[in-house]
């Protein structure tokens, strides 16, 4: 596959509900990691800023991928 093809599918995946579910997660981890970076003087703000800011962009909430939270929510409809 060339790098054009190669692109072209990346971008078609960004563009629909699977490629969002995938960038949702890659964005809730990401920002884990780097608010997990110690010392917290080193964590990168502006990036865990922006990348916040980018979950936004996506329907899927951060707290799909966070299983405590998803625990509590599932014993409150109980």
């Amino acid at each position: 596959m060339s790098k054009q093809e190669k692109q072209a599918q990346a971008q078609a995946l960004a563009g629909n509900l699977r490629g969002h579910l995938i960038l949702s997660q890659a964005l809730y981890y990401g920002i884990k990691a780097l608010e997990s970076v110690k010392p917290v003087y080193m964590q990168e703000k502006s990036n865990i800023a922006d990348m916040k800011l980018l979950q936004h962009a996506f329907q899927f909430p951060p707290e799909l991928f966070d299983n405590e939270k998803l625990l509590e929510a599932i014993k409150k409809v109980k």
